[in-house]
């Protein structure tokens, strides 16, 4: 393995320090597609990108893999990116509620935005949804009024 010369600046290290992420991160994305083909296989007997509940993520995952290949500037494509999962994870929410399977799926795409965002791929600020308000337990509301 070939030493790399240490950094002349804090900026120096900050730079190289955000390629070995994103390069990190891309080869996060390529064992996530990995992951998701197991699962559609299992599933299917199909690969991902041929299974049409699949598809879209796997085609979302190949775009994240592109962007986050080395020597892509394309801070544009990030923003694309991370809305799309967002979409895609608000598609798969509303799924989830009556479907393991889409829990599943909906886990995983959880987990890629939360590594993505670790690694320091984030794209503009959305509002969450607000789901709406759970009715409040008898015991929390006894409870509550026990500390009154």
């Amino acid at each position: 393995m070939r030493q790399r010369d240490a950094p002349e600046t804090v900026g120096d290290a900050v730079a190289r320090a955000g390629e070995h992420a994103r390069r990190a991160a891309a080869e996060l994305t390529r064992a996530a597609s990995a992951l998701l083909d197991a699962f559609a296989l299992a599933a299917s007997e199909r690969p991902a990108r041929r299974d049409p509940i699949f598809a879209p993520l796997a085609g979302l995952l190949a775009d994240l893999e592109r962007l986050l290949a080395p020597d892509d500037g394309g801070e544009d494509l990030i923003a694309q990116v991370v809305s799309a999962l967002g979409e895609e994870i608000e598609r798969w929410e509303e799924r989830a509620g009556e479907d393991a399977e889409a829990r599943a799926v909906l886990r995983m795409l959880l987990g890629l935005r939360e590594l993505l965002w670790e690694a320091g791929v984030r794209g503009p600020q959305r509002p969450t949804r607000r789901r709406p308000a759970q009715p409040e337990r008898p015991a929390a509301r006894r409870a509550r009024a026990s500390h009154a």
